[in-house]
C-alpha cells in the first residue's frame, strides 16, 4: 500500500470509530480492521423459483376474448374458469397482459387484479 493509501485508511479508520459503528476492513495485504465479523461470501446464492403453470394453461380462457374486444370493452378473468382451477394470479395477469400488449400494443389497456379476478379494460 502506499503512504497515500496508508494515510486515507487511518483517516477512515478514526472517522468510523468517532461514529461508534461496526465494521470490518480488509487491506490489500490482507490487514484486518475493526470488530465486525466478516461471514465468507456464498458462491451462489440459492434462488427459490416461484411456482409455474404449465405453457398454455391460461390461453384458452383469454385469447379469444382479447381478440374480440372493442375499445371502451371490459374483460374479466378468473381462476375458478380455468379446468381444474389451478393456477396463481401473478402468472394468470402476466400471461393476459403480455397478450393484450401484443395484440393491441402497449398503453391500449388498464389492468386491475383483485381476489381471483383480472379485469382488462381496452382504451384505445
Amino acid at each position: 500500500m502506499t503512504e497515500v493509501q496508508k494515510q486515507t485508511l487511518i483517516r477512515a479508520i478514526n472517522y468510523l470509530s468517532a461514529l461508534k459503528v461496526d465494521y470490518k476492513i480488509i487491506a490489500p495485504d490482507g490487514a484486518e480492521y475493526g470488530n465486525l465479523e466478516v461471514v465468507p461470501k456464498n458462491e451462489k446464492a440459492s434462488r427459490r423459483a416461484r411456482p409455474r403453470t404449465k405453457y398454455g394453461t391460461y390461453s384458452p380462457l383469454y385469447k379469444t376474448a382479447i381478440l374480440n374486444a372493442k375499445p371502451g370493452d371490459v374483460l374479466s378473468f378468473s381462476l375458478k374458469d380455468i379446468q381444474g382451477g389451478e393456477g396463481d394470479m401473478r402468472s394468470l395477469r402476466s400471461a393476459v397482459t403480455a397478450y393484450a400488449s401484443a395484440q393491441w400494443g402497449n398503453g391500449s389497456y388498464v389492468s386491475s387484479s383483485h381476489d381471483d379476478t383480472i379485469e382488462v379494460l381496452r382504451v384505445v
